[in-house]
Formats: structure tokens, sequence, C-alpha cells
């Protein structure tokens, strides 16, 4: 039974890391873009991302949720995965062991950015 939960979690993991993040991503840089036809055009568009009728929900349960269970089970990967690199140096094993490092380091980046933006 704990095979099945484990590939439930994995198979979780995954969709979380895709659906709800990857369209946060886009929405996210969507926004940011219309920076480029200046100051006043960002501005509208983040005011109407502000004024969306509960935004606070929004957030909540489809980004900050998905997210951090999505970070906290993508360290319990990284942390108890064995990376062979070192005895097989195949390209998919450092492509796996890249994929874990560079996680971390979005990680790192993510909660600096949250903290720097909203709290």
């Amino acid at each position: 039974m704990a095979g099945n939960r484990e590939f439930y979690n994995r198979k979780l993991h995954s969709l979380l890391g895709v659906i709800p993040i990857g369209l946060f991503l886009v929405i996210h840089l969507t926004v940011n873009h219309y920076a480029v036809n200046g100051a006043a055009a960002f501005n509208k568009a983040a005011g109407f991302m502000e004024n969306l009728p509960f935004l606070l929900f929004v957030e909540v349960v489809f980004i900050y949720l998905p997210l951090l269970f999505h970070a906290i089970y993508g360290l319990y990967i990284s942390f108890t995965a064995s990376s062979n690199v070192g005895t097989m140096g195949y390209f998919r094993n450092w492509m796996y062991l890249l994929q874990r490092i560079s996680g971390v380091l979005v990680l790192i980046f993510l909660v600096f950015h949250i903290y720097e933006t909203r709290i």
C-alpha cells in the first residue's frame, strides 16, 4: 500500500508542478510583459490583477498550497534519491542530478522573491 501512496504522491507532485504553477508563471510573465509598453500599461495590468474578486482565496488555493506541496515533496525527493553520476556518468544521470540541484535553487529564489514582493 505504501508503494501506491508513493506513486500517487509523485504523480500529484508532477501535476502540481505543471498545471497550477505553470499557469501562474504564464499569467505572471504576461502581466509583467506589459512593462514593455510603459509604466501606465503595467500599472493598469497590475491593478486589474490586484482587484480580482477573491484574490486571496485564489492565491492560497491555486498558487501557495500547490507550490508548498510541490516544494516540500520536491525537497524530499531531492534529498532521498541517490545520484549515481560518480559510477555511471551518463547524460541522463547528469540531467537527473542537475534537475534536483536547479529545483532547490529555484525554491530558494522563490522564497526570496515572495518575501520581497508579498511580505
